[in-house]
């Protein structure tokens, strides 16, 4: 039988490990919230990216110019980001966190609405994402990437497994 008072001390050792846990875990699950970069989206046929009537709805690659999203993360290669649209109450979503489609309905940053930045090749190596940069988007799930169907003037998706040219993007400045 255990003391009382080793009874408390592990109680109050296991509390905090729990709160700890919980913490690292979210943590590695939200981008560096602290971070923001204002930027458009440009395919790889030179349309740009935009979110129907700036949040809310359907995401596609048909605007003639330049719609803004806020970059919101460490902005380097391999680094976590979402991305917050022009009205800023809503993010990019990958349906089932990759595999499916891609829209800009979610108003919370949670699995669906975070990307891996990468560059070519797969590039991940943590150094920075420069604007003019190619960079691809890896879903949540590590396996799907966005696509700007046709390379542009489409829907974009979520649902590629190897990115190539209509999976390439580039940051623009606002």
């Amino acid at each position: 039988m255990l003391k009382p008072k080793f009874k408390i001390t592990f109680l109050i050792v296991c509390l905090i490990y729990l709160i700890f846990a919980t913490v690292s875990i979210a943590s590695c699950a939200t981008p560096n919230l602290k971070y923001t970069k204002s930027v458009s989206i440009k395919t790889a046929n030179g349309a740009f990216v935009c979110a129907k009537d700036g949040g809310g709805s359907e995401i596609n690659a048909s605007c003639g110019s330049p719609q803004g999203f806020t970059v919101i993360g460490n902005l380097v290669y391999g680094g976590p980001i979402a991305l917050q649209t022009f009205d800023g109450k809503h993010y990019v979503s990958a349906k089932n966190g990759g595999g499916d489609g891609l829209n800009a309905e979610s108003t919370t940053i949670g699995n669906d609405e975070i990307f891996k930045v990468m560059g070519p090749n797969l590039k991940s190596d943590g150094s920075p994402v420069n604007i003019g940069d190619n960079i691809v988007f890896q879903t949540f799930d590590g396996k799907h990437f966005i696509c700007a169907v046709f390379g542009g003037q489409h829907e974009l998706t979520a649902d590629r497994l190897m990115p190539q040219e209509w999976e390439t993007f580039t940051f623009q400045a606002i």
